[in-house]
């Protein structure tokens, strides 16, 4: 099993969860919007938005690390992601 804390102590979070985190906060902000398209057209889009949303994020961290030569780690605190 791979160990799930960061050299730095943080708690490290996968792909997954982060874009699982990011789909959900998404769908909270634009929840007016489920009943114009209707239930299944907005989850498909929210879903696509939110993988292009991480995938951008992980690029950035990425730059930044090689940029800093540090590791970005994510961290999880009272269930909101933090840097």
């Amino acid at each position: 099993m791979a160990n799930n804390v960061s050299s730095n102590g943080k708690q490290k979070i996968s792909k997954k969860e982060f874009r699982r985190a990011i789909l959900e906060k998404m769908e909270a902000a634009l929840a007016d919007y489920k009943k114009e398209l209707g239930e299944k057209q907005f989850s498909t889009r929210i879903k696509k938005a939110s993988k292009l949303f991480s995938r951008n994020i992980e690029k950035i961290r990425k730059k930044k690390k090689n940029k800093e030569g540090k590791t970005a780690v994510l961290e999880i605190k009272d269930g909101v992601l933090v840097n």
